[in-house]
């Protein structure tokens, strides 16, 4: 699934995608807003060893009537994902992104505004670079087995891990998830294991360093 950027992208709406069985799906610069679903993954579900990549997507305001990872839900698989933003997903449980027995790769990501927690993971461990985790209704984190392994990240409430930060990212609005001139996010990423963009198509670093989050704000 692609868009060309800057173009309104596709609007899905019930069913929301799944993944099954090895599915390698490569979702670019895409929308995925304002999906429903009975249990777990109101955008998407991943199950039985599928391996998405997921690059310079939105997924907003998505649903799960119960269970777990209103935005992303993901069984027995692996996913990579880059330059996107979870946000004002709900769900009963955590409702940014729920891992069981998953390994991911989340880099220069804005995980916000979602009802309860930006991520939890059953088992198995994941990496965070680069990203933001804040405002999403309690804790960031929870573990029942496995960890993450975060760096280069803005994680509300703190989180053990180098160049890590814990303050308020400024975004522009409550919906416009991009930074503010004054966001403590801007250059304090690694460029190493960076990506040559940001979520808009535009390049990084536009300064001395990349920002953490999906976004990399004008000079």
């Amino acid at each position: 699934m692609h868009r060309r950027p800057n173009s309104p992208g596709y609007f899905l709406t019930d069913p929301y995608l799944q993944g099954w069985n090895n599915a390698a799906a490569r979702i670019l610069d895409c929308r995925i807003e304002q999906n429903s679903a009975g249990t777990g993954g109101g955008a998407f579900f991943f199950k039985l060893g599928a391996s998405p990549t997921i690059l310079r997507t939105i997924i907003s305001n998505n649903s799960a009537q119960s269970g777990n990872g209103g935005g992303i839900c993901a069984w027995d698989s692996s996913a990579t994902i880059v330059n996107t933003i979870v946000a004002g997903n709900t769900s009963p449980g955590t409702a940014g992104m729920f891992y069981h027995n998953c390994t991911t790769q989340i880099t220069n990501s804005t995980i916000t505004a979602n009802t309860a927690g930006c991520l939890e993971a059953n088992g198995k461990n994941h990496v965070l670079l680069n990203s933001i985790c804040w405002g999403n209704g309690g804790k960031e984190f929870v573990f029942t087995g496995g960890a993450i392994a975060a760096s280069y990240s803005d994680i509300q409430g703190s989180y053990a891990g180098t160049g890590n930060i814990n303050a308020d990212p400024v975004f522009k609005g409550a919906s416009d998830f991009h930074l503010t001139p004054v966001s403590p996010c801007r250059e304090k990423g690694s460029l190493a294991g960076a990506p040559l963009d940001d979520v808009d198509g535009e390049p990084r670093p536009q300064g001395n360093n990349v920002d953490i989050g999906a976004d990399e704000a004008p000079e």
